[in-house]
């Protein structure tokens, strides 16, 4: 597994139309739980792990993800 920096951008994708975030429009590392907390309706596209992202930092904002969704 790589090392990855809080300035490093995690790819993500929206659940609902597919879309995908990457590069330069994805969100940084650091901003991640924030960033994903404002648009419920994405999640890091690929394994967490692979971007340096513990999946315990996620769960909560999964979990709270879906609830924004119903």
């Amino acid at each position: 597994m790589g090392v990855f920096c809080v300035e490093s951008r995690v790819p993500v994708i929206n659940l609902e139309d597919g879309s995908r975030l990457s590069g330069d429009e994805a969100p940084l590392k650091r901003d991640l739980d924030k960033w994903l907390n404002e648009h419920p309706g994405y999640m890091v596209d690929g394994p967490p792990e692979m971007y340096g992202v513990e999946d315990e930092e996620l769960s909560e904002v999964n979990t709270l993800s879906l609830q924004n969704r119903k």
